[in-house]
């Protein structure tokens, strides 16, 4: 069972994992000992913690969370929230789940702890810290195959705390090479568009490259093509890995319709660039590492 687990997050997620603690009932060691580990470990650099109890030192393992959160991201999932999740856990671990919720939520946010709601998540903002750099700004932006669909990101983007970048007038020059024939807004950018009269790797290649260039854009969500192909996995990556060194962090999501190549995803994150099943969740994941950022450069000031 626990193999079969941990084949889905090593292939599909293509994590790098450091260590995995299974605590089981904290019979010898509990999730204080775990944190304070892993706190101190050079080999880890984000921590991601599921909780169904606290059972160790509270006072303790709240100091450790803040401490380390300032020098790792945390992202925590506690279940047992519920009376009825509470007695979900007496009944397979023997322990009772008497935490406040709104306390415990509480202390996460003062300690500066990322809290996910669910094991999507948990996942997708473990993906996120492990992949990307945090955005020097708030400046967004949204590349679609669909009008709609760009609507729709630019919608959860405003939600998630982002603003929309506004582009040049260099960046307008360069990305109208691969305009149809008549103006088309940059942000957020119609790709669909675009690739029905132009190659689709020349307008992921130019949109990247242009907006990559421009100050004003400080991080980019992107939705990937059904199939890539014709033209292959390693050259359509190209112009993605470029923003890996250029600092500016890439969300890319997947179409609703269609299925990614695999060589396509597993090229993109094994370049660092996190790859989700929708605009949502790659905006949300994004928003995370932003909030994180801005949340210790303003921690950093008051020291």
């Amino acid at each position: 069972m626990y193999e079969g687990r941990l084949n889905w997050i090593l292939s599909d997620f293509h994590l790098g994992i450091s260590k995995i603690i299974d605590l089981g009932n904290k019979m010898d060691i509990n999730e204080v000992d775990a944190l304070e580990y892993l706190a101190e470990d050079p080999d880890t650099e984000v921590i991601a913690i599921h909780l169904e109890t606290v059972k160790g030192n509270g006072t303790k393992f709240v100091q450790l969370l803040k401490n380390a959160s300032r020098e790792k991201p945390i992202v925590v999932l506690k279940s047992g929230r519920t009376p009825d999740g509470a007695k979900a856990v007496a009944s397979h671990s023997g322990s009772i789940a008497k935490e406040s919720d709104i306390v415990f939520d509480a202390i996460l946010k003062q300690a500066g702890v990322i809290r996910a709601r669910g094991l999507e998540d948990f996942l997708d903002f473990a993906k996120a810290f492990a992949f990307l750099t945090p955005p020097d700004g708030d400046k967004i932006v949204v590349a679609s195959l669909s009008g709609g669909e760009g609507v729709v990101a630019t919608d959860m983007c405003l939600q998630d705390g982002f603003s929309m970048a506004e582009p040049g007038q260099r960046t307008y020059d360069r990305i109208k090479a691969v305009f149809p024939s008549w103006q088309i807004p940059l942000n957020p950018f119609d790709l669909g568009v675009c690739v029905q009269f132009h190659r689709t790797d020349k307008v992921y290649d130019v949109l990247l490259e242009s907006m990559l260039d421009d100050e004003d854009v400080h991080c980019m969500a992107i939705q990937l093509p059904a199939s890539v192909f014709v033209f292959g996995a390693e050259d359509f990556c190209r112009s993605f890995m470029m923003a890996k060194e250029k600092g500016k962090p890439v969300v890319v999501w997947r179409p609703v319709t269609g299925k990614a190549d695999a060589a396509l995803v597993e090229k993109l994150e094994l370049g660092g660039v996190p790859v989700y099943p929708s605009a949502a969740r790659a905006i949300k994941a994004l928003s995370v590492v932003h909030r994180y950022n801005q949340s210790n450069l303003s921690f950093a000031q008051v020291l």
